[in-house]
């Protein structure tokens, strides 16, 4: 079980992850919905929404080597 945040829309996210399917390296996907992360940039507050994404796999090794090479997924 590997949890990621995901930054962009769940459509682009869909899109991500299909080939994750269609190669069995991902057996379910949960969502969670937001998870806002607020820093401080150039004097202003900055708010972005984040999607918790835990995905469950029977095949960790190669799916950590393909989440860290996509730059779309941060690792909790």
């Amino acid at each position: 079980m590997l949890i990621y945040f995901f930054k962009w829309t769940w459509r682009e996210l869909i899109k991500t992850l299909k080939p994750l399917f269609f190669n069995w390296l991902v057996n379910e996907i949960i969502k969670e919905n937001y998870v806002t992360k607020i820093y401080f940039d150039w004097k202003k507050i900055k708010k972005e929404n984040l999607k918790k994404i835990t995905l469950i796999s029977n095949k960790e090794n190669e799916l950590k080597k393909f989440l860290d090479n996509n730059n779309l997924f941060i690792k909790w």
